[in-house]
């Protein structure tokens, strides 16, 4: 037997809201994948680490290097590793990224040419990268599959019904 309830409204600005929160959020990836790209074609510089320590919030642990590095005469310091960030939710996680990069080591840093504060020491595509450009697309897809399915039965109810339900309620005293 088909239920003759009518999907709360809610529920279907909930699921519009969160498809529309999934396209932004492939917006977002899509740039973060690409930049991850082009710093692979940046040019290098010799730089060396100057801090190394693992940082602890409420939910996770964050890897904070820090190097100096050189370009055209000018001294830099930056403290981005990668593209898609250094924040752990283990602190072994954390420990061994940390452990990449102790004081005191050299690293080859890409920075930007134009703007050469902008650098990184990693660069590249790696699996995490596919993985935060195709989840955001699968829950736009999910959201919205939901969201026209909401509506399909809420069409489906008021046509099955009509103004009953409107009826019923003025009828009700409410």
């Amino acid at each position: 037997m088909e239920t003759t309830q009518k999907p709360h409204f809610g529920y279907v600005l909930f699921t519009f809201v969160m498809c529309i929160g999934g396209i932004c959020t492939e917006f977002y990836t899509v740039q973060l994948f690409r930049l991850a790209q082009e710093v692979q074609s940046w040019p290098k510089a010799k730089g060396v680490v100057v801090q190394s320590e693992i940082k602890e919030t409420i939910n996770d642990f964050t890897a904070l290097v820090v190097y100096k590095y050189d370009v055209a005469g000018k001294s830099y310091s930056s403290s981005e590793i990668r593209v898609r960030g250094t924040t752990f939710k283990s602190q072994s996680e954390a420990m061994s990224f940390v452990k990449k990069y102790p004081v005191g080591a050299e690293v080859s840093v890409f920075y930007l040419e134009s703007d050469p504060k902008k650098a990184y020491l990693e660069a590249g595509l790696e699996a995490a990268y596919y993985v935060m450009i195709v989840s955001p697309v699968v829950y736009a897809l999910v959201m919205g599959v939901g969201f026209f399915e909401l509506l399909k039965m809420r069409r489906r109810h008021d046509e099955q019904f009509g103004d009953r339900d409107a009826k019923l309620a003025d009828h009700s005293g409410l």
